[in-house]
């Protein structure tokens, strides 16, 4: 059953790596909605939301 859940959520995946700043915005709402210390942390994503680990990686695998 878990593979098929895996399966069926692959198109949440980024081919990249790279995620967008309202993708961002989702994950941090979805987290928030599981841990209330993540809540109520007020976290600014953009003061600690980047892309730059993946596009390092990516300039690497080149």
């Amino acid at each position: 059953m878990n593979i098929d859940v895996l399966k069926a959520s692959t198109a949440l995946f980024s081919q990249t790596g790279l995620m967008d700043a309202e993708a961002a915005k989702v994950s941090l709402a979805v987290l928030s909605d599981f841990d209330p210390r993540i809540a109520a942390a007020n976290i600014d994503l953009s003061k600690t939301f980047t892309n730059r680990f993946a596009e390092s990686a990516a300039q690497q695998l080149k």
